[in-house]
């Protein structure tokens, strides 16, 4: 069983995401936060395998939360799932890590088939 932290400053997100999640063998849900500080502190708290991550979080960014995680000893596969879906946010992303840079207007379908293929890995 892979264990999933979401992170998202949007309690409709969250909600979305979480009924996605539950609906695919192999993936349990840890926890959800809406922003960086608890992010890492649950990162911390319970080593999920996969992180869902947003750029746009109360207290800190998404961007800065992702460079924490993959500088850990463990890093997790980083999803950042975002509406700031911009080119240099993507770079940025990509070079500081995450595994894949997904736009939430867009991707689910996405979203749902790379979270499909990692609860099977």
């Amino acid at each position: 069983m892979k264990k999933v932290l979401l992170v998202d400053d949007s309690p409709e997100i969250i909600k979305s995401l979480a009924l996605i999640i539950n609906e695919i063998k192999g993936l349990q849900i840890v926890a959800s936060v809406s922003n960086g500080l608890n992010a890492i502190r649950a990162f911390n708290l319970y080593e999920p395998d996969i992180v869902l991550l947003d750029i746009s979080l109360t207290n800190s960014n998404g961007i800065e939360v992702l460079s924490d995680l993959k500088s850990s000893a463990k890093p997790p596969i980083v999803i950042m799932f975002t509406n700031y879906s911009r080119e240099s946010f993507r770079k940025t992303s990509i070079k500081l890590g995450a595994d894949y840079f997904l736009d939430k207007t867009n991707d689910t379908d996405k979203l749902i088939d790379i979270l499909t293929h990692l609860a099977k890995s």
